[in-house]
């Protein structure tokens, strides 16, 4: 096996979807699905048959990289007859090569798609302990028990009184049991067994019986469908001595008829829902399948309609003609269509062979579709040209029609909307060669365009194309045009007709999309912090590589949390928190001791964030971010708290009997100012008006520090009332992107706001929640200096969650665990400024003070020249949690 490139794939194509779930949806059994000798489907029981893990690994290669030269011979030898109808679906043995090098024997039945043989599905079972034992057998047993322990089935040998007196291996591995514990006489079949007309024994009692299908029970109570044969035993006498059984397993047969039951099902389901008559009839007209609507425009039901004769209950005015294109398709096995009037109505019919595995035709499928309106259109086109062309020109899109059984091919037809596209008017193209169009599109992308309409105009079929297209003003466009080749009634090609559609709006945004994506990507692989995407079931699908840096295991390791890397005191908190996060609940700033590859202890603290799709937890984000130096630090924190406490009390005071004995006075010099300013006490010159001004303007600010100094300190001793209002999230992140737009559009910042689902109305604080989005987003705007803001704001029933991602210069890692203290400022977004950004640095400490007020959660991730992400959760006031000190956490990555 060639294990040393695993990339070199072969292009294969579209494997039918009932192959590809058949194939996926069996976790027992190892199943291959076959394109030609290419693998284009694979289950997990085969991967690990041949030793591989993934199946991106596996899918594309040829089988020649995975067996001997002389087993690939003889799989091309089979395949060919396969592919030409002559191979029975019987089994092969074949000698693989594993991934370590290792060969096992392996018995493989190709199933052939009967609609195409170039696809199959192949049942693999490892025969290579059972090729082994079949040696021994025939060394040291006699001809007919090696003869009967070769048979790839089960064989019970009975006497006349039913005493089971040989059984060979193949049947004790069929059933679990030794054969010794078969001959004793165990109970092998269920009785009465499911879908029998009468009990097994009574079955038993013929003298001989061939593929009767049976339950049989197993010694681990597992029950497996089996097909079992038997014949008499007869002496030279011709005297019945008792009888041979042959038991083979035809679970899997079974399975699969049920799966094709199903599908059966889904198709008659899919053809009913049409509204069209569909039908599905045999090479002579007799219906093998009707949908409703067919079925009630004969007077019948669906269920009716198998066996009855198409040409029976047509009329004899459409009959003949409907009848000689089905014999034609019969006959010739290509696709058909026509049209044709019954009762003043129009059809369109549309007739393709069904392809049976020798290559004639076995069924036609036939759809027909009411097309009297379509008809009635086009006699209104006909009537009124004009209206016609009015139409075209309102079009949001350029309408082209090619005369091209002209020579050279000219445009014969261009809509004036053609001027908005490329800049140059209608009167430029039409009667011109349609290189004048042509020559437009950039020289990169000619060939491939040319390529395409080649093939459309040879297959007569809907082709779609993008290219790109430069206008007169320089500038480059990128355009999808849509069109079709027209034949006149002769069958002769004579235009091309298509529509140009100016998608560079569309390209920008898509590509703004991705754009956006990586960014995110980037964010979260940047982070300190460990990020995981979690399933609800508990598998890890995606973690970053901060769990490398934090625990020491690689991301590709970690498949889930287990009991290993947690601490065996905490194990019972951890995981019954898991389950709750898992399960869709919001829990934030858990505490507990992870233990790392090497044996170390780490302090973390983990919060879950559920992902709701469709009102249901889809996926589960969990961040753990690592507290052990914190948790070093707390106990020393502790000693010195009540000190700190105290001196705090005492500095609080201070300033609150300092900010209410300055407010007084300001307030009144600020007054007395304004009265000089209004020139109460007489006329002002220019230098006293600047001077009074700077005076009010001083005032203006010291008050301004004062309420914030006295607003920090209500929030900091908690003397708050919280006053519940029914309100949506939305509403409140609009109102604060209004205050912050006139600033944005000075800067020319981008403010994209999104709200993901539906706008939940919830009782919150709507003026302290206000408080809070201000703060934040004011924040974002102010120290951005160029690119955008985005908002993703996302409610439930419980709360809503705001994410605000800047592209501004990010926060620095030493600055991030104090960015929520009072008089800390953050640096200003022009570096190459010396002045501190504007405000006193209590914004984000009040923030900080009201998110605890209110039950909420707020984490910050930054990284410099990148931006910065604040990410806030703010339940309902029926659903906060009171639990002090793990509302905030601040995470640099």
């Amino acid at each position: 096996m060639n294990n040393g490139n695993p990339g070199r794939n072969y292009a294969v194509p579209d494997l039918p979807q009932v192959l590809r779930d058949f194939v996926l949806s069996n976790t027992q059994n190892p199943l291959v699905a076959l394109v030609g000798l290419v693998i284009a489907e694979i289950n997990r029981p085969a991967l690990e048959l041949i030793g591989e893990c993934r199946r991106e690994d596996v899918i594309g290669r040829s089988l020649s990289e995975f067996t001997t030269p002389e087993a690939f011979e003889l799989m091309q030898q089979r395949a060919g007859l396969r592919m030409a109808g002559a191979q029975r679906a019987d089994s092969q043995a074949y000698t693989i090569i594993r991934r370590d090098g290792s060969k096992l024997l392996i018995d493989t039945s190709v199933l052939p798609w009967p609609e195409n043989p170039v696809f199959a599905v192949a049942v693999i079972r490892d025969v290579t302990r059972a090729q082994d034992e079949l040696r021994e057998l025939q060394a040291r047993e006699r001809l007919y028990r090696s003869l009967a322990e070769t048979i790839p089935a089960g064989v019970i040998m009975e006497d006349a009184l039913g005493r089971v007196f040989y059984a060979n291996d193949q049947m004790g591995l069929l059933t679990g049991y030794t054969v010794d514990e078969i001959r004793s006489g165990v109970k092998l079949i269920e009785d009465p067994g499911e879908g029998l007309v009468q009990p097994w024994s009574a079955i038993k009692k013929e003298i001989s019986g061939s593929d009767q299908t049976v339950r049989l029970v197993r010694k681990d109570g597992k029950k497996i469908w089996v097909s079992v044969s038997w014949r008499p035993l007869v002496d030279t006498r011709g005297n019945i001595q008792g009888t041979v059984s042959i038991f083979a397993d035809i679970t899997r047969r079974v399975q699969a008829e049920e799966a094709v039951r199903e599908s059966e099902t889904v198709l008659r389901t899919f053809v009913n829902a049409l509204k069209h008559p569909v039908s599905l009839s045999d090479c002579n007209g007799r219906l093998l399948l009707a949908n409703e609507t067919l079925a009630q425009r004969f007077g019948i039901r669906a269920h009716e309609a198998k066996g009855v004769s198409l040409w029976q209950m047509l009329p004899p005015d459409i009959r003949r003609r409907r009848r000689e294109v089905f014999r034609e398709v019969v006959e010739t096995g290509k696709d058909a269509e026509f049209e044709d009037e019954r009762e003043g109505r129009f059809f369109r019919h549309y007739l393709s062979p069904v392809i049976g595995s020798e290559g004639n035709v076995k069924s036609v499928a036939w759809i027909a579709i009411d097309i009297t309106e379509r008809k009635k259109i086009e006699l209104a086109l006909k009537k009124e040209e004009k209206w016609s062309r009015t139409l075209i020109e309102n079009i949001p899109g350029t309408v082209v029609r090619k005369l091209i059984n002209a020579e050279p091919p000219i445009i014969d037809f261009v809509s004036q909307a053609i001027y908005q596209l490329t800049g140059r008017p209608d009167t430029y193209f039409v009667g011109k060669p349609t290189t004048v169009l042509s020559d437009l599109i950039v020289p990169e992308d000619r060939e491939a365009v040319a390529a395409a309409l080649q093939e459309a105009v040879e297959a007569r079929k809907l082709f779609v194309i993008v290219y790109r297209i430069r206008r007169t003003d320089g500038t480059i466009a990128v355009c999808r045009e849509r069109g079709q080749p027209i034949s006149d009634e002769s069958g002769n090609l004579v235009y091309i007709d298509s529509i140009i559609f100016d998608i560079t709006d569309l390209h920008r945004a898509e590509q703004a999309l991705r754009e956006s994506e990586e960014k995110y990507r980037t964010i979260v692989e940047n982070s300190s912090d460990i990020i995981a995407l979690l399933s609800t079931a508990g598998e890890i699908l995606h973690i970053n590589t901060a769990a490398e840096d934090l625990l020491g295991y690689k991301p590709e390791e970690i498949t889930r949390f287990t009991p290993e890397m947690v601490h065996p005191e905490d194990w019972t908190a951890f995981s019954e928190a898991m389950q709750r996060g898992l399960a869709g609940e919001v829990l934030t700033n858990l505490e507990w001791r992870l233990v790392t590859r090497s044996g170390q202890t780490r302090w973390v603290s983990q919060s879950w964030s559920p992902i709701q799709r469709h009102g249901e937890t889809d996926l589960v984000i969990s961040i753990i971010h690592d507290i052990t130096q914190r948790r070093l630090a707390e106990e020393q924190l502790r000693q010195s708290h009540a000190q700190l406490e105290k001196a705090y009390q005492l500095q609080q005071e201070f300033l609150n009997g300092i900010t209410h004995e300055i407010r007084t006075p300001m307030t009144a010099v600020k007054g007395y100012a304004e009265m000089l300013l209004d020139e109460v006490v007489g006329p002002l010159n220019s230098e006293q008006r600047k001077l009074l001004g700077k005076i009010v303007s001083a005032a203006d600010s010291l008050l301004e520090l004062v309420g914030s100094l006295l607003e920090a300190a209500r929030v900091r001793t908690g003397n708050i009332e919280l006053h519940p209002k029914a309100c949506k999230p939305g509403d409140m992140v609009s109102k604060a992107i209004s205050l912050v737009m006139p600033e944005a559009i000075r800067k020319g910042l981008r403010i994209d706001f999104k709200i993901d689902g539906r706008d939940r109305l919830g009782f919150y604080d709507e003026e302290k929640t206000a408080i809070v989005i201000n703060n934040i987003l004011g924040n974002a705007v102010k120290f951005t200096s160029q690119g955008s803001v985005e908002i993703q704001v996302e409610s439930s029933e419980k709360g809503f969650d705001m994410v605000i991602i800047d592209t501004g210069p990010g926060i620095a890692a030493r600055d991030l665990p104090v960015i929520f203290d009072p008089f800390r400022q953050l640096a200003s977004s022009n570096s190459s400024s010396r002045h501190k950004a504007p405000g006193f640095g209590l914004g984000l400490s009040i923030v900080h003070g009201l998110i605890e007020i209110l039950g909420g959660t707020l984490v910050v991730s930054s990284r410099r020249r990148i931006g910065t992400a604040f990410t806030l959760h703010i339940p309902t006031l029926d659903h906060v949690n009171n639990a002090a000190g793990d509302t905030i956490g601040a995470v640099s990555t």
